[in-house]
């Protein structure tokens, strides 16, 4: 099926794992080697970084199917010029990313932009180069601390973050979600804070990387100041998974069922992506503890979830649904070299093709539903095919949405394609297919929840309360 490739994987949704080995078109891989390994030693000339520069919103340009929905063609333009004006000497390809990585953000479409030089930082951490040692998360307006991997281990979970090298982190995060993808900034800083040990790197370390960072952070009420020493990546990522926030979400991508609480059964999905066998028999699972505990409620917790597979979409919905349910109401994709077909036969490159978006969803047999309420939670992280979940859930009348507002689009983009810039061979990435929602409402608004509920200590027992008070024909319209 058509759709089922047409959505952003895992890989992009999470920022600069491990390059992937290419196993196909190079346009459908995101993280392809350069074809020319000499780029990663290379300094490049003024007039070559100014081409690829021109490249990138030149093919952005022609490629996405509804740029100037998203992002007006005089803001492109104004940032454009602004970034080409300051191209003024030669560079490598690392510090030119410093440059035309913040381009990214201003085609608000987390499938659209320039990837960073991951060759660069997996050469780094593979070879034995440290990174920094705090994992963060946005909570109750603050930025808290997770995890804090250093040796000393001097920073507790949940102390409140200030500054880094003397740096406010407000500011760090609001320059570093320049270069992120994503419609909103809210999404862009999720999408830092996923990953913020390689944005760091890209954007605030030189050609060595400091043995120990100067924090700041308030704990137990008390400002202080500590030096914390770097880790390495395999260390960070231990940490993550040790961690209680690394188990229950994005940082091990493993999903949890939780029937614990009495009248409601939690299926938390960190995306959609991974085995699909294990994925489908995690999703029959939790059907039947909700049974097996007599759950009347049963909530899915898409949150952290950047999308995937919508196969597995499909497969969760088909078990949730009543009645059938469209995924979207319509498909368009804007040709090129690489869809237009044997000899142009679909059409020229550059216009629009109206798809088969007959993309139903039926219900699964009564014994393998769910048929009490259900809930999906969602907040800025949730993205891609977890907001395709997300729509069809409320336009198909299947549930409610509670948690906070999407930093994506209800209206999303699709299979994303991929190039190298000519000269430094940095990988740009833009999507072909507009989608939107089984509602047929267009626009480019965010997912707004049903039940509003900021993130935090607390939120799913408040989330819980609220559920079993409410009458049972609230969640089904």
């Amino acid at each position: 099926m058509w759709l089922r490739t047409s959505l952003v994987t895992r890989l992009l949704a999470t920022c600069l794992v491990a390059p992937l080995l290419a196993c196909g078109k190079d346009h459908l891989q995101p993280y392809v080697p350069p074809s020319d390994p000499g780029v990663l030693e290379r300094t490049f000339s003024v007039a070559e970084l100014q081409a690829d520069l021109d490249t990138l919103f030149g093919w952005v340009d022609q490629t996405h199917p509804s740029l100037d929905a998203r992002s007006p063609d005089s803001a492109r333009a104004r940032v454009h010029a602004d970034l080409r004006a300051r191209i003024d000497q030669p560079t490598t390809r690392r510090e030119f990313y410093r440059l035309i990585g913040s381009a990214t953000s201003v085609f608000r479409d987390g499938h659209a932009g320039v990837l960073a030089p991951f060759p660069e930082y997996n050469r780094h951490v593979e070879s034995g180069g440290r990174v920094f040692p705090l994992q963060l998360a946005r909570r109750n307006g603050a930025i808290e601390v997770l995890v804090d991997a250093s040796a000393e281990q001097t920073v507790p979970r949940g102390a409140v973050l200030r500054s880094i090298e003397g740096k406010p982190i407000d500011s760090l995060l609001g320059h570093w979600s320049t270069y992120a993808r994503g419609e909103s900034p809210v999404l862009r800083e999720a999408i830092v804070l996923e990953d913020l040990a390689s944005w760091h790197w890209h954007l605030e370390t030189g050609k060595s990387t400091p043995d120990a960072y100067q924090v700041r952070f308030v704990a137990d009420g008390i400002e202080r100041d500590a030096r914390i020493r770097a880790v390495s990546r395999d260390s960070l990522m231990a940490h993550r998974k040790r961690s209680a926030d690394g188990e229950s979400g994005g940082a091990t991508g493993v999903m949890r069922i939780d029937s614990t609480t009495p009248g409601v059964t939690w299926l938390e999905i960190p995306y959609f992506a991974g085995d699909e066998g294990a994925f489908e028999r995690t999703v029959d699972e939790a059907i039947a503890s909700a049974r097996a505990h007599e759950s009347a409620v049963l909530v899915v917790d898409v949150s952290r979830n950047p999308g995937g597979s919508t196969d597995q979409v499909e497969y969760l919905l088909a078990r949730l649904t009543p009645r059938p349910c469209a995924l979207v109401s319509k498909v368009e994709e804007r040709l090129n070299a690489h869809n237009h077909g044997l000899l142009s036969w679909r059409g020229r490159d550059g216009t629009m093709r109206r798809m088969n978006d007959d993309v139903i969803v039926r219900p699964a047999e009564p014994g393998a539903r769910f048929d009490g309420r259900v809930v999906a939670l969602i907040g800025a992280p949730t993205y891609s095919a977890a907001i395709v979940f997300a729509t069809a859930l409320r336009d198909c009348g299947i549930g409610l949405l509670a948690g906070e507002p999407t930093g994506g689009f209800a209206n999303q983009t699709g299979q994303i394609h991929f190039r190298e810039l000519p000269h430094t061979r940095l990988r740009a990435f833009a999507p072909t297919r507009a989608l939107v929602r089984p509602s047929g409402k267009a626009g480019a608004d965010v997912l707004v929840p049903d039940l509003l509920l900021p993130a935090g200590d607390g939120r799913r027992e408040q989330l819980t309360r609220m559920l079993l008070a409410m009458p049972m024909g609230t969640a089904r319209h």
